[in-house]
């Protein structure tokens, strides 16, 4: 299938997007995000963080997108419907707090309605249409419907809808795709795997290239290289990147200080981590958490 992308902006800083041209090749991470995202055709891995996630087909997943992620196994032609909603926008749709608590801290929830995916396919089908007209009563709905989604969600993982109530919805398939059987696995090096690992597992320690480089026997240049052509990113940047995910979530899931918050993530100078977190993230902790931590319940 030729490669398609579409991301549809509404106010708020809302977005619905689908695409099959996504460079999963190279990890990505949007600090500013909560993402809802389904593939119409699975399974799907993905890498988040440390760890590795199977989606199911019909599986809707919720996360932070801060955590650094990418995918690793997914389907011929596959293709990603994602939502996005900013930070800001998610603290202040009521939900509950333990469950906003858990987003920050790194969980992915998982849900598996069909009527929901129908649902789902429709708003995207329509989101177009929803954007071109959008005036402040439209705006508000698509608001409403958004938090709506999200309790539903949270509903469902506790009492899943009967299959058959997705018979009264019409069925809708934007992208007339066809389903596919055979995989596409982005390319293994088991050293880089190994490499992959061991930075997730010690990212919160003082631990540098060369210290990457030596588990595995390697050269530091040629492990960064390696490193970088497998995933997109310097060993460096890689490391940064776990450590500015993990002092996100301490800031807005606890009331540590600043300093702490460097510290337990990491970072060996305060310095060092304002520098690196206004890099990554577009503006100092402290703005950060101002922004967010009045709206949590902690």
């Amino acid at each position: 299938m030729k490669g398609q992308t579409r991301v549809i902006s509404f106010s708020h800083g809302l977005q619905a997007s689908y695409s099959n041209e996504i460079d999963w090749s190279h990890f990505h991470q949007h600090s500013s995000e909560i993402e809802m995202a389904f593939h119409p055709v699975g399974p799907v891995t993905y890498l988040f963080g440390g760890r590795e996630e199977a989606i199911l087909q019909g599986e809707t997943f919720l996360y932070w997108g801060a955590i650094p992620h990418r995918v690793i196994e997914s389907m011929e032609g596959d293709t990603c419907y994602f939502l996005t909603i900013p930070v800001s926008l998610f603290v202040q749709m009521s939900l509950p707090a333990s469950f906003v608590r858990q987003i920050f801290s790194g969980e992915i929830f998982k849900e598996k309605s069909p009527i929901m995916r129908e649902i789902d396919l429709l708003f995207f089908h329509h989101s177009k249409g929803l954007a071109a007209g959008e005036n402040d009563f439209l705006s508000r709905s698509v608001l409403y419907w958004v938090q709506y989604r999200l309790f539903r969600f949270l509903s469902n993982l506790e009492h899943p809808l009967d299959e058959t109530e997705s018979q009264h919805i019409p069925k809708v398939n934007p992208l007339q795709q066809e389903t596919k059987t055979e995989y596409v696995k982005v390319k293994k090096d088991k050293t880089v795997e190994k490499m992959y690992k061991f930075i997730t597992s010690n990212y919160l320690k003082q631990v540098a290239i060369q210290d990457v480089a030596d588990h595995v026997n390697l050269n530091a240049n040629y492990a960064n290289t390696l490193f970088r052509e497998s995933t997109g990113l310097s060993i460096g940047r890689f490391i940064s990147m776990m450590r500015i995910y993990k002092s996100q979530s301490l800031l807005l899931t606890t009331d540590l200080k600043i300093i702490d918050v460097a510290l337990d993530s990491g970072f060996q100078s305060l310095g060092n981590f304002y520098k690196s977190f206004q890099q990554q993230v577009g503006e100092s902790p402290s703005q950060y958490r101002s922004r967010h931590m009045p709206k949590l319940e902690l």
